[in-house]
């Protein structure tokens, strides 16, 4: 479809200089119009901006996938999240790559994960690992696969979370921002990260009041000081 546009393209501009050598000056113009036009639909993300086109929204899947087995062992954690459209396919014509990106700040962009700067947001998770699941009602489930970057005693709560669409010589495209607390994120990833990780004074005091908190089942490692089995939670009242 791309190539499609492309070639209308071409030739609509190629007529509309064709009309103004021939002085027929109100139909050049009309089909630069046309041009104009489609071009800044296709290419642009003018059509977002004024709403004629929407990016999908998407929210935490409430399923927790059981990491500890899945099939590819480099990954650490996965997670579940569901969009309102087909993350893939809600441009069409446009083949985008997915990059799902955590952060420690609201409100980040993608120029974010090239920054350097100190007021720059910190980047927890960067995966292009995005796959689609199945269909479940009007909604779509896609899992993603990730490492984390750092250790996870340095991570506060929550963190934020967006899936961006990059393309090349195209404008990039984000969803909505979500929030994933730090207790559901461990959740989600590997027993073996989290035991050499995350010391249990950091994962027990870190929850103010209103927060899950989690509660250790099984023993502490006291010379680790490291988790040494699944996590599961209370409320705080």
């Amino acid at each position: 479809m791309f190539l499609k546009i492309l070639i209308i393209l071409i030739v609509n501009i190629v007529i509309s200089i064709l009309c103004l050598l021939m002085k027929k000056y109100r139909l050049s113009l009309g089909f630069f119009t046309i041009f104009l036009f489609v071009f800044l639909y296709t290419f642009t993300s003018i059509p977002f901006y004024i709403g004629l086109k929407k990016t999908p929204n998407i929210k935490l899947s409430e399923a927790i996938l059981d990491v500890n087995d899945e099939i590819d062992i480099k990954k650490e954690g996965a997670i579940g999240i569901l969009s309102d459209k087909n993350l893939e396919l809600f441009n069409p014509g446009h083949e985008y790559m997915l990059f799902f990106v955590a952060t420690d700040k609201p409100n980040f962009t993608y120029q974010d994960i090239h920054c350097r700067e100190k007021k720059c947001a910190n980047i927890i998770i960067i995966t292009g690992d995005v796959y689609f699941e199945k269909q479940i009602g009007k909604l779509y489930s896609y899992r993603i696969m990730f490492n984390i970057k750092g250790a996870l005693s340095e991570i506060k709560e929550p963190i934020y979370c967006k899936v961006f669409f990059v393309q090349m010589f195209a404008p990039v495209h984000e969803t909505n921002e979500i929030c994933i607390p730090v207790e559901r994120l461990l959740l989600s990833i590997r027993k073996t990260k989290i035991e050499s990780n995350v010391p249990c004074d950091k994962i027990l005091n870190n929850n103010s009041k209103g927060h899950e908190s989690p509660i250790i089942i099984g023993g502490i490692n006291r010379e680790t000081t490291s988790i040494v089995a699944h996590l599961t939670y209370i409320s705080i009242k």
